[in-house]
């Protein structure tokens, strides 16, 4: 979410009674920003759709079909654009990946999820 809506300056993580984790964040742009992740999930709890609103409206991005390889695609085309792979310019480099990795030690701390 960052890269849509600035750095994260805060952020917060719990489990819902499913497991699955959720964030919740602020940016130093002001805007706040909400996720749920699953590392196994049903069909029916997989996101149909992904939506950024403001104050001025909002911008929802096209459906992904994630029950029949819409997730692997969707995943693989993050990476290429990430990477700046087809000679465009990177999203991110090494310091985007300190911050991040930050920003799970803080959430890995908040969950303290036993092993």
């Amino acid at each position: 979410m960052q890269y849509v809506l600035g750095s994260i300056a805060k952020i917060s993580a719990d489990l819902d009674p499913k497991g699955h984790i959720l964030f919740s964040a602020h940016h130093e742009s002001g805007a706040t920003s909400d996720a749920e992740l699953a590392l196994s999930a049903l069909d029916e709890d997989l996101a149909s759709e992904t939506t950024f609103a403001w104050s001025g409206g909002k911008v929802e991005l096209p459906h992904i079909d994630m029950v029949n390889g819409g997730a692997a695609e969707a995943y693989h085309e993050a990476l290429r654009q990430l990477i700046g792979e087809n000679g465009t310019e990177p999203y991110c480099d090494v310091s985007d990946g300190l911050r991040l990795l930050r920003l799970v030690a803080e959430c890995d701390g908040q969950l303290r999820i036993s092993k």
